[in-house]
């Protein structure tokens, strides 16, 4: 007989919230609440609550381990609005000394990042300085987290367990908000791991006893047979 032994039935993803660690720098977010942030790598959408993000040398905000680019849409100086939620959206680009497109003299000089995903810029021309908005990075919410299929590096895709991507900003809809400068740690609870771990191997001690009173009993029978 072949099969007596224990198989995997299934690993289940556990989408529940970490706990929080300050890094203080400013490229590093984590969500509160529901959703993920939003990469493109290779033309496709991935999915991530990893927020240690970085620049690379052309000032696009990435993930340094993948190169995978932080999508956000892009503040309109025309309208002086951001596209709305569901529209198409955008690699998040800018350099500090970078001109603004409109103000004429001014250079970014600093940059922050609020809970609705909001970078603000700090524009100045050396003796007045003017706060704007640049972009907003976004966030996808879906119907059921644990259905989206894992790529590695902590991404995740769609798929038809997970639902269709609902894109749009942090704070609306359900989505989570941002926390700047803070990273999401692990969400395992070790106390409740080695909880499990010390049951299952008391288990194991208890049906290893009965195997072994099983085979006393058996092994007396015997005995008193031969007797």
């Amino acid at each position: 007989m072949v099969g007596l032994g224990s198989t995997l039935g299934s690993v289940d993803k556990v989408m529940g919230q970490g706990s929080s660690q300050y890094t203080g720098k400013d490229t590093d977010m984590m969500i509160q609440g529901p959703g993920m942030f939003v990469l493109k790598l290779a033309g496709n959408n991935y999915y991530t609550r990893t927020g240690n993000f970085g620049f690379d040398k052309s000032g696009n905000l990435i993930d340094p381990s993948t190169g995978a680019l932080v999508q956000g849409y892009a503040y309109d100086t025309g309208t002086s609005a951001f596209p709305a939620d569901g529209s198409a959206t955008s690699n998040i680009t800018f350099t500090l000394g970078q001109a603004h497109p409109t103000l004429a003299g001014y250079t970014l000089s600093s940059y922050s990042v609020d809970q609705s995903g909001i970078i603000t810029g700090v524009y100045s021309n050396g003796t007045a300085s003017a706060t704007l908005p640049m972009f907003k990075i976004v966030m996808a919410k879906f119907a059921n987290d644990a259905g989206l299929s894992p790529q590695g590096n902590n991404f995740f895709t769609e798929s038809n367990n997970s639902g269709p991507a609902d894109i749009g900003s942090a704070g609306a809809k359900g989505r989570g908000t941002i926390v700047p400068n803070t990273l999401e740690m692990s969400n395992v609870d070790l106390s409740q791991e080695f909880t499990d771990m010390i049951v299952t191997q008391r288990g194991f001690q208890a049906n290893s006893r009965v195997i072994t009173v099983s085979d006393t009993i058996l092994q007396e029978l015997i005995d008193l047979k031969r007797q």
